[in-house]
């Protein structure tokens, strides 16, 4: 059923499912429980974050390599703790991202740091201000062309996490993007193009389509005064032509949905076509590489399928598939990168 293996996150440790027998593999045996964790198909390397530590190993979990030892800090669950605490402003390690090809990883350190995967040699990209005003809480993703680096930040102290903001560093720069909590993106264009989407608030800015070198945005969500609030999560660009998202309306722009349909609309929020004829309540969604599918993990039960469980939905079969793993808190595809 599935395009490729997918790496997910669970219980701490990162799991393998094989595409072939659909069975789960646990790859790591870390003692302290894995945060944060990247895949790069183009070295068949992981980059994750344990313990403070940011480590390096082949996807089989074999050649574990702690490239970055941080300072060893007091766990807090609570991520709004987190972000208030100046210990963990300066030296938690989060968010390891591989570059396209491979061969750099960058993460977040008081600040963006670049490595180089072979000489483990570090260049620090830019620094959160010594006010703390202007912090960098997680890097999101690199551009396509590498150009850019897509991060969420904050100034301290901070009251909620809807107070995050999102932005780009590029060249010794960095430029917030007039869209406050967002939780989706998707890039397009080589990286000249960027999609973000919000699935907590239903105003006019709920999907944007941003221009990259202007740092500039333009709202393309439906919207209805009065009417409907429409809400967008986990878009994806296809062939720079369409949108694939979930997509959701309510009549109350106080209330969150529950539930989102999968939909495709063009790069003016136009054109929109219904992919499914299901709801999903959905916590988490990865589509696959060419876009004819996508992995969900439930927020709530669905049908026959309870909360935690990860369907694999086929666009071209219009079928639902329940696999055989459950509440996970990321994944990635064993394969081509995507966004």
């Amino acid at each position: 059923m599935l395009p490729a293996g997918l790496f997910f996150l669970k219980d701490g440790q990162i799991w393998l499912l094989d595409k072939e027998d659909m069975n789960s593999v646990q790859i790591t045996n870390e003692e302290d429980p894995i945060t944060e964790f990247d895949f790069s198909a183009s070295s068949d390397y992981l980059v994750y974050v344990s313990g403070n530590q940011l480590i390096l190993a082949q996807k089989d979990g074999s050649n574990r390599n702690s490239v970055r030892r941080g300072q060893v800090l007091v766990s807090l669950k609570d991520q709004l703790e987190m972000m208030n605490d100046e210990l963990q402003i300066k030296y938690g390690i989060r968010s390891p991202r591989f570059s396209v090809d491979g061969s750099k990883i960058s993460f977040v350190e008081n600040g963006l740091w670049l490595m180089d995967v072979e000489t483990e040699k570090l260049d620090l990209i830019w620094v959160n201000s010594s006010d703390y005003q202007n912090i960098i809480y997680r890097l999101l993703n690199w551009s396509p062309d590498e150009e850019n680096f897509l991060v969420s930040g904050y100034a301290f102290p901070v009251k909620s996490l809807y107070d995050l903001t999102i932005g780009l560093v590029s060249k010794d720069r960095l430029v917030t993007l007039p869209n406050t909590s967002v939780d989706g993106y998707a890039w397009f264009a080589g990286g000249k193009g960027l999609i973000l989407s919000q699935s907590n608030a239903g105003h006019p800015g709920s999907l944007m389509r941003c221009e990259v070198d202007e740092f500039r945005c333009v709202g393309i969500a439906e919207f209805e005064p009065a009417r409907w609030y429409y809400y967008y999560a986990f878009p994806r660009v296809v062939d720079d032509v369409n949108i694939q998202v979930f997509m959701a309306a309510l009549a109350d722009p106080s209330q969150i949905p529950d539930r989102f349909k999968l939909i495709r609309v063009n790069l003016q929020g136009n054109n929109r076509q219904e992919l499914m004829p299901e709801e999903f309540p959905v916590e988490l969604g990865l589509w696959s590489p060419d876009g004819n599918g996508v992995v969900v993990q439930l927020s709530k039960t669905m049908q026959d399928h309870s909360t935690g469980a990860v369907l694999w939905v086929d666009l071209v079969q219009k079928k639902i598939y329940e696999l055989s793993v459950s509440g996970v808190s990321q994944m990635k595809w064993d394969g081509n990168r995507q966004n």
